[in-house]
């Protein structure tokens, strides 16, 4: 009876271990994003990079978001993301679009000569708060190297303190990270700033 008993426990262990997980249902993208009428026409296989910039942004945070955008785009993306730094752009005067309304189209011609990229991606930190509850807000455009003009922009706004957020990091925790992240620890991204910028780096990617 004993070893019934114990047999049975361990068949029903065994069960609950390669239980199928369940997918929750996937929540709406929580960037907003606006793109050219003609966008499909751009010939897009190289896209730079930019490093992110932010009036705040510490060179540290600038280098985690470039990273985990990088590997959220590049994942969904249907062309190449080459991320840049800082030395590949020493020579390069990158206008501001957010303060001047527009990117040079010299800039643009000499990055994309240089590297060989069909276009750009430039992001703008508005709003960075690394302590509970956590803030990010942010902006990001892509640029033809042809024209020199924004074809696709998302914004992004995060309060890690919203029930809709909680819910999608929640879904983002369970469907798509749980060889890394498990889903009873989505309260660590609410924790980490790294993680959070990872969330949103995924958030924005959705949208692309």
């Amino acid at each position: 009876m004993k070893l019934a008993l114990a047999a049975l426990v361990l068949l029903t262990a065994a069960c609950a271990i390669h239980q199928p997980k369940v997918r929750l249902p996937e929540e709406p993208p929580l960037a907003a994003t606006t793109r050219a009428d003609d966008f499909a026409t751009y010939p897009l296989q190289r896209v730079g990079l930019l490093p992110f910039v932010g009036g705040d942004l510490a060179v540290q945070s600038a280098a985690e978001l470039q990273h985990v955008f990088a590997l959220e785009l590049g994942e969904r993306a249907p062309f190449e993301v080459v991320a840049l730094d800082a030395q590949d752009l020493e020579a390069v005067d990158v206008s501001d679009p957010h303060r001047r309304g527009f990117y040079r189209t010299t800039t643009i011609i000499e990055l994309a000569r240089r590297y060989r990229l069909d276009g750009l991606m430039v992001g703008t930190v508005t709003e960075l708060r690394t302590y509970t509850p956590q803030r990010l807000s942010l902006q990001l455009e892509l640029v033809s190297a042809e024209t020199g003009q924004a074809i696709w922009n998302a914004t992004l706004a995060l309060d890690s303190g919203s029930e809709r957020v909680k819910r999608s990091i929640d879904v983002w925790c369970n469907n798509h990270r749980a060889s890394t992240l498990a889903p009873e620890n989505s309260d660590l991204v609410l924790l980490s700033p790294a993680r959070f910028a990872h969330f949103a780096a995924y958030e924005v990617a959705r949208v692309l």
